[in-house]
C-alpha cells in the first residue's frame, strides 16, 4: 500500500515539475501597444458618378475594423449647383452615413463640395473651416482646400496658415497632409510649391484623391499618395490597374504611418501597381491605343462601307490587341475577331466591312442613336507578376453627306421654329461626347434635335 501511495506521488511530483518547465507558446516580439501607436482611416472620392450604396458599405467595414478615427480627402457630395434644396439634402444624406460611423470624422473639401462661393458659404456653416490643422499624439495632420481658387489651387493666405501651423509644431514624430487635387503633381503645382518648400527637413506623408484611380509616388524622399475611389465613378477593372474601390488603414507608430488598402474584397500592401508600370497601365487606361477613323458616307443608307481600325502602341514594350467585333443592331463585321501583337512605338490599321445582316439598307442616324461600339482587349506581360490587360471602347462614328437647302420663307432668328421645315431635323438621341460618361444614363438626360439651311 505504502508503495503505491508513494508511486503516486512520484508520478504527481513529476507531472507538476514538468508543467512548471514549459513555457507560453509565444514568439519574443513585444506587444503592439506602444502609447505613441494609433490607428485611422481614410476615405477617398464618394463623388464624380457617384455607384449607389458603396460609401455606406465602407462606413459599415469601417465600424468593424474600429480606427480611432476617419479622415476624408474631398468629393463626398455631388455639389456643382446653385440650388440650396439641392445641396442640402446631398449634405443631408451625406452626414447622415458619417453619423453611422462609431468614431469622429474629419472633413476634408473636394471640388464637388465647394465648386462655388454658395458651397464654400454652406461648407463653413455645416463644417467649419475648409482648411485646418490638429495634433494627435504628436502627429501634426494638416488639411488643405485644394479648390480654393477656380479650377484648383491654393491662395496665398492657405500657405501662410500652413506655414504657421508646420513653425508652431516643429518637434512633433511625423506631418501628415490630407488634400483632394494632388496639387504636388501638376507642373505648376498651383500654390503647394510655398508648402512643399516649408516641409524640408521634416517626416511627413501626403494623401489626396480626384482622379479617381491609385497612384503612388517616392517624391523629396517622402511617399505621396493617390487614392482611387469610394464609391466614386470608377471602371472598376481591379487593384492590379489601380481602379477598385477602398479606403487606407493606417497605423502610425514612431516608425512613420504604416499604409494597408482596405478593398470590400480584401486588403493590399502599398505597392500594387509598381511604380515601373504605371505609365504603361496609363496608356492602356486612356485608350488611346485603339481608335475607328469616322467615315463620311456619300447617303444617309448604305448596305456596306468600309472602316479603318487602327491601334497605336506608345509603349516601349509590345502590346497585344484581341477581342471579337459581335454583331449589332443589324450589322455585321468582317473580320469580326481581332488578334494583333503591336510593336513599340509602333501604329498598325486592320481594315473591316461594314455590312448590312439582312442585305437591306441601314439608316445611318439610327445607328448613331443606337450607338454602335467597338469594345477589344490591350495588354502586356510582367516578368514575376500576373499579366496586365484592360478594355477600352470606340464609338463607330457614322455620317452622311448633308444638303445646305435654301430656305423657301424668310427665316427669322425668333426662337419660333414654326418657318422651319420639321422634316429636315436630324435627332440626336446619343451624344458622341460626355466629359464624365458614368454621369449620363440616357435620352433622359438630354437630347436634341438640329436642321441646317444655307442663307
Amino acid at each position: 500500500m505504502r508503495k503505491s501511495i508513494l508511486a503516486g506521488f512520484t508520478l504527481l511530483f513529476t507531472v507538476a515539475l514538468h508543467c512548471q518547465e514549459l513555457k507560453t507558446p509565444v514568439s519574443a516580439q513585444k506587444f503592439n501597444n506602444d502609447s505613441t501607436t494609433f490607428r485611422f482611416a481614410v476615405v477617398s472620392d464618394r463623388t464624380g458618378g457617384m455607384r449607389d450604396d458603396v460609401f455606406a458599405e465602407a462606413v459599415e467595414k469601417l465600424n468593424m475594423m474600429q480606427p480611432e478615427f476617419v479622415i476624408s480627402v474631398g468629393d463626398l457630395i455631388d455639389g456643382y449647383t446653385e440650388d440650396p434644396n439641392i445641396w442640402t439634402a446631398q449634405w443631408d444624406e451625406f452626414d447622415s452615413l458619417v453619423n453611422r460611423l462609431n468614431m469622429p470624422f474629419y472633413y476634408v473639401p473636394g471640388n464637388h463640395d465647394s465648386s462655388n462661393d454658395l458651397l464654400i458659404k454652406t461648407w463653413h456653416k455645416r463644417h467649419g473651416r475648409d482648411y485646418y490643422h490638429f495634433l494627435y499624439k504628436n502627429v501634426l495632420f494638416i488639411a488643405l482646400n485644394t479648390d480654393e481658387l477656380k479650377d484648383g489651387g491654393i491662395s496665398q493666405k492657405q500657405v501662410d496658415y500652413v506655414k504657421k501651423a508646420l513653425d508652431e509644431n516643429q518637434n512633433v514624430q511625423w506631418t501628415l497632409i490630407f488634400m483632394h487635387r494632388p496639387l504636388w503633381s501638376y507642373g505648376d503645382a498651383a500654390g503647394y510649391e510655398g508648402i512643399e518648400e516649408a516641409l524640408k527637413g521634416r517626416k511627413y506623408t501626403l494623401f489626396s484623391g480626384h482622379h479617381h484611380n491609385y497612384q503612388y509616388q517616392v517624391k523629396n524622399g517622402m511617399d505621396h499618395y493617390v487614392l482611387a475611389t469610394t464609391g466614386g465613378g470608377s471602371w472598376m477593372r481591379g487593384p492590379e490597374v489601380g481602379d477598385f474601390d477602398h479606403s487606407y488603414w493606417i497605423t502610425m507608430n514612431k516608425e512613420g504611418p504604416k499604409v494597408a488598402h482596405l478593398n470590400l474584397d480584401g486588403i493590399y500592401g502599398k505597392n500594387i501597381v509598381p511604380p515601373e508600370d504605371y505609365a504603361d497601365i496609363e496608356i492602356l487606361r486612356r485608350g488611346n491605343w485603339l481608335d475607328v477613323d469616322p467615315v463620311v458616307n456619300e447617303t444617309k443608307t448604305f448596305d456596306s462601307l468600309k472602316i479603318n481600325v487602327r491601334f497605336t502602341n506608345e509603349m516601349e514594350r509590345p502590346m497585344t490587341v484581341s477581342g471579337e467585333l459581335r454583331p449589332y443592331h443589324g450589322l455585321i463585321f468582317e473580320p469580326h475577331t481581332i488578334s494583333v501583337n503591336v510593336n513599340p512605338a509602333a501604329d498598325i490599321s486592320i481594315p473591316v466591312t461594314v455590312k448590312s445582316k439582312s442585305g437591306l439598307p441601314l439608316d445611318i442616324n439610327v445607328i448613331n442613336n443606337d450607338t454602335i461600339n467597338f469594345e477589344l482587349n490591350a495588354g502586356f506581360e510582367r516578368e514575376n507578376r500576373n499579366p496586365v490587360q484592360l478594355s477600352t471602347s470606340k464609338r463607330l462614328l457614322l455620317d452622311w453627306k448633308h444638303d445646305l437647302k435654301s430656305p423657301s420663307t424668310t427665316i427669322t432668328i425668333d426662337g419660333n421654329l414654326s418657318d422651319w421645315n420639321t422634316e429636315d431635323f436630324i435627332e440626336v438621341k446619343n451624344p458622341q461626347y460626355f466629359d464624365e460618361v458614368w454621369d449620363w444614363k440616357g435620352p433622359d438626360d438630354g437630347e436634341f434635335s438640329f436642321a441646317t439651311m444655307a442663307d
